[in-house]
């Protein structure tokens, strides 16, 4: 019996043994492996901040500032929210800043993308610190900035299909109806040039004109064809109503009568073949009757049409949420008083406050009434800071919309 116990006793702490070499050799193959990782993650290095902008349409643009070790969630929820968009329904593409406009873009949809994305951010920053080292101008770009856009399937498979060539290009023109209407825009398209071609007339003394559905000719001075490129550049797909349908010497100024254009007169006059300047005007060429005013009345162009044109509406966009802004005023200076603004996110979200321009239209009584039990110095500084921001941000786009107009002139 003493023999069976002990060799029982052996047996037991021989598999003891075992056990325990088994688990150091689990733990020595852990180890190796977060060591791996870490020498991975060490030779991949990326930038400690990326500078993005975010292009919410053709002439808006939000900047966004992140981490370079962003995670590939982090990075799409916060793409969703800015473009007000489900993460799912996201096609996001990329350039950097230092590219030239005409470099196609990259996709970016997947965790391998947002690595090679970083990846190349680094090397681009390097070569932008280099080249501002070595230039000699006074105001030299050293930021790097990631310009993001939302991009639809189409635009990444159109490559696979080859280049349109030129004869094909000329009958998609061709083809396209007299009303006026273009189909998808390419920058640095010279529409001018496409426009003079298209509407060459054969009428004698007549250069182009325009043909509505009635079968009249209408003519188009050079200064017209100018005046609607610019339009169509400016996104306006449709003629100017007033464009081109009455020549200005067809008619007398200040008068008050109506000239009608005859074949004779339009015979006895000397087409415009010289080359001119193109031309832009705030107030489109004249049309004549029945919109025309008489010289006595308030000094008022005679041939100034009333807008049929609706009032713009402001565009949401501009404005931060509600919920984001509310953490940035948290972390701000007033956060730091006492004040938990965060926590009155969800009721003003529920109460459908979504941006800050509808905060700042609220009064007292009615943030008091939406949040219940808020205290009045925290709701005070809430609509202050609200109203200042969006009066800031609206200043902004006003000046932008100035320059704007200021290019047509």
């Amino acid at each position: 019996m003493n023999d069976k116990e002990s060799e029982e006793e052996e047996e037991a702490e021989e598999e003891e043994e075992e056990e325990e070499e088994e688990e150091e050799d689990e733990l020595d193959s852990e180890e190796a492996d977060i060591f791996e990782i870490a020498e991975q993650k060490a030779k991949t290095k990326v930038p400690a901040m990326l500078d993005f902008a975010v292009y919410l349409n053709p002439k808006t643009v939000e900047m966004v500032n992140l981490p370079g070790s962003t995670e590939w969630v982090t990075f799409l929820n916060q793409m969703a929210n800015i473009l007000n968009l489900a993460p799912k329904e996201l096609e996001l593409a990329y350039k950097f800043s230092n590219e030239k406009k005409d470099s196609p873009s990259r996709r970016l949809k997947d965790p391998e993308g947002w690595l090679l994305l970083k990846q190349a951010a680094r090397k681009e920053q390097e070569t932008v610190t280099a080249a501002a080292k070595k230039s000699k101008a006074k105001r030299v770009v050293t930021t790097l900035e990631i310009l993001i856009t939302q991009s639809s399937k189409k635009e990444f498979s159109r490559k696979k299909k080859g280049k349109e060539t030129n004869a094909k290009r000329k009958r998609n023109m061709d083809n396209d109806s007299n009303d006026g209407s273009s189909k998808e825009e390419t920058p640095g398209t010279n529409w001018l040039l496409q426009l003079e071609n298209k509407y060459a007339c054969t009428v004698v003394k007549h250069q182009y004109c325009f043909m509505p559905p009635n079968g009249k000719h209408m003519r188009l001075l050079h200064a017209d064809l100018g005046l609607w490129g610019n339009m169509i550049w400016s996104c306006w797909a449709v003629p100017p109503l007033r464009l081109g349908q009455l020549d200005a010497s067809d008619s007398i100024r200040g008068t008050g009568s109506t000239a009608t254009s005859t074949s004779s007169s339009a015979q006895s006059q000397t087409p415009q073949v010289s080359p001119q300047p193109q031309i832009v005007y705030l107030q489109a060429p004249p049309m004549g009757d029945p919109y025309r005013y008489d010289s006595y009345s308030c000094g008022r162009d005679a041939y100034v049409l009333p807008s049929s044109e609706p009032d713009e509406i402001e565009d949401p966009r501009l404005f931060p949420k509600v919920s984001i802004w509310l953490q940035e005023l948290q972390q701000s200076v007033l956060g730091e008083d006492g004040h938990d603004f965060v926590q009155y996110a969800t009721v003003l979200k529920e109460a459908k406050y979504i941006r800050i321009s509808q905060l700042a239209e609220m009064k007292l009584p009615e943030l008091r009434e939406t949040c219940f039990g808020i205290p009045d110095g925290t709701a005070q500084i809430i609509l202050t800071q609200a109203s200042k921001r969006v009066g800031k941000i609206r200043a902004r786009e006003a000046k932008e919309r100035r320059e704007r107009k200021r290019l047509f002139l």
